[in-house]
């Protein structure tokens, strides 16, 4: 599922019940529709020491370099 900054920041504001002000790209909110982010579940990523591990959910930016990805669950 793709999801947009702004999505992402509505979702975490709704989740937490707060406002977030500032945003970690370093732009203006109405460019945060620009910038995509692919949610995908139960993804095995190997780690810097070779190991490889499963995760629930992780996360890749649009445009990102070498298709890195962040884990965001367990």
């Amino acid at each position: 599922m793709y999801l947009t900054a702004k999505e992402i920041k509505n979702l975490a504001e709704y989740a937490l019940g707060i406002e977030i002000k500032e945003n970690g790209l370093g732009v203006n909110d109405d460019e945060l529709d620009d910038f995509e982010f692919l949610i995908e579940s139960n993804v095995k990523v190997k780690d810097d020491d070779g190991s490889v591990r499963e995760y629930a959910r992780v996360v890749r930016c649009d445009g990102c370099d070498g298709n890195e990805c962040v884990p965001i669950s367990d």
